[in-house]
């Protein structure tokens, strides 16, 4: 029962988003996506290898009475990267998505940025971590809502090192 209950409960708690807020007439909720998975399991005792793309999933709400006119979503994910040592470990990734215009009570899920993340599990894991992240959307030039992933972004951010375009 106790074991039924734990899983529950962590269950429940990865459903909740990492961050949420509501600010000039917009509720947007940020979370961690996987968008695609290539792990391959060791058996037994043996090594697992890590392979999968994260990315970030945000769900923006209207809950004004006005509609949204087309705006902008910028975002900058930071990572950390296992099998480095010092201050370029961390690398950006950044970008700007075209965001769409709301009505007022509609909602639009959109899923930016795109990382890699590698590495390897037995009995610790080492692998890559999507550290931190910011979302900003802006309407009309302005900024119409901000969210942080914690007061360890803008620390990370100096440290980070822009990573290399991947091609595609």
């Amino acid at each position: 029962m106790r074991i039924v209950f734990l899983t529950a409960a962590v269950w429940a708690a990865s459903l909740v988003p990492l961050a949420a807020k509501d600010e000039n007439g917009m509720r947007v909720e940020v979370s961690r996506s996987t968008v695609s998975n290539d792990d391959e399991r060791g058996s037994g005792y043996s090594l697992s290898r890590v392979e999968r793309t994260m990315a970030l999933k945000v769900l923006a709400k209207n809950i004004s009475l006005k509609p949204f006119d087309v705006g902008q979503l910028e975002w900058t994910m930071i990572v950390e990267r296992w099998g480095v040592s010092g201050s370029s470990k961390y690398e950006r990734y950044k970008g700007t998505e075209n965001f769409p215009p709301l009505k007022p009570g509609e909602s639009s899920t959109l899923t930016v940025g795109q990382s890699s993340i590698g590495g390897y599990s037995f009995s610790r894991n080492y692998q890559d971590k999507l550290e931190a992240w910011k979302v900003i959307i802006r309407h009309a030039g302005a900024d119409t809502i901000t969210l942080v992933s914690g007061t360890a972004f803008e620390r990370l951010n100096s440290k980070a090192r822009d990573a290399e375009k991947e091609s595609p």
